[in-house]
């Protein structure tokens, strides 16, 4: 069985843990492309919401797991809750990519997912065309020079948000270790792919998150 975390080792890996969290969170892709002529680098919109919804995310999360006396178990929580805000944004992704290799046009794809509750990302909220009575800004999504590097700029959003989930889950490993409720539980961080993975073994029989989220809401809080 594990020994648990002292409350001291725990406030120093979850400081360590922001710290690496804004480091990524720091990270940013270039939203410049060229112009329909060719001859001009200008920022696109379209790229630029998507990372601003990311990093807003981002922050939102750093934010929650801000404390000046931070308790293992609600740290526990808000981590949880906050891996589920981020799968959120990589189901997006994930989409996304599919789509282009259909052909899909971005901005009415992204319209469409935000009509569903997929997204807050709202492209007609950057459209540098409006009114746009002609469908202007669905037009330039078509241009060349618009959909160049774009599926390779969607990618890489979806590293940052695995290496932000992977650093998540270190916090959710720790605060589990600082809490006795959970001295039998060994969590284990791992790789599906690219994507990183958290699951938990308890007393030698797998336990899956809905179960733990069962165990939290009725024990922890």
């Amino acid at each position: 069985m594990a020994e648990l975390l002292t409350y001291e080792e725990f406030l120093h890996y979850l400081h360590y843990s922001h710290y690496v969290l804004q480091g990524i969170r720091n990270e940013t892709e270039s939203v410049i492309i060229p112009d329909t002529s060719g001859k001009e680098m200008i920022p696109d919109p379209v790229r630029s919401a998507l990372q601003d919804d990311q990093q807003k995310a981002f922050d939102e999360i750093l934010q929650d797991l801000y404390d000046e006396k931070p308790e293992p178990a609600v740290i526990l929580k808000k981590a949880l809750a906050s891996l589920s805000k981020v799968d959120e944004r990589r189901f997006v992704l994930t989409n996304l990519l599919e789509a282009f290799k259909r052909g899909e046009n971005v901005v009415k794809t992204l319209r469409k997912y935000r009509e569903l509750g997929y997204t807050g990302v709202d492209v007609d909220a950057v459209n540098p065309y409006k009114p746009d009575p002609n469908s202007a800004f669905e037009n330039s999504a078509e241009n060349s020079s618009f959909k160049r590097d774009l599926g390779v700029y969607v990618q890489r959003l979806g590293k940052k948000l695995n290496k932000f989930a992977l650093a998540l889950m270190q916090v959710v490993v720790n605060a589990m270790k600082a809490i006795p409720m959970f001295v039998g539980v060994k969590p284990s961080i791992g790789m599906v792919g690219p994507v990183p993975s958290l699951s938990f073994e308890l007393e030698g029989e797998a336990v899956n998150l809905s179960e733990l989220f069962e165990v939290l809401r009725s024990n922890v809080g």
